[in-house]
């Protein structure tokens, strides 16, 4: 079991992948707002893997990434789900980049490849 913090500004994405992860045994934290999920690791939840959008309103995904780096752990694994264009995204702020539509079995390989904290 993995425990996740997912980012996307769009509510069904959100409650895509909190449903999907959580009937696939993980524990999901969902947020429509990237400051949101900042603020989530602020309150000292134990994450063992962030998955973000790019595109959002405000703080878009490269930053979120960048600050997650910055701010609180250099080590975690971020992945980017984007239908941004590749241009838009800073491939060294990301383990795994993903463009939408997005294979939940997939994302699920992915994340299930990270060893546990």
């Amino acid at each position: 079991m993995k425990n996740i913090l997912a980012i996307d500004d769009d509510k069904d994405i959100t409650l895509l992948l909190e449903k999907y992860f959580t009937a696939a045994g993980h524990r999901i934290v969902v947020t429509n707002n990237p400051g949101d999920g900042l603020n989530k690791l602020d309150n000292g939840n134990s994450f063992d893997v962030v998955i973000t959008d790019i595109g959002m309103p405000g703080l878009d995904g490269n930053e979120v990434a960048r600050q997650i780096r910055n701010k609180y752990r250099k080590d975690i694994p971020i992945i980017a789900i984007t239908g941004s264009l590749e241009e838009e995204v800073q491939n060294n702020l990301f383990n795994n980049i993903l463009y939408k539509p997005v294979k939940l079995n997939k994302l699920n390989e992915i994340i299930n490849s990270y060893s546990s904290l």
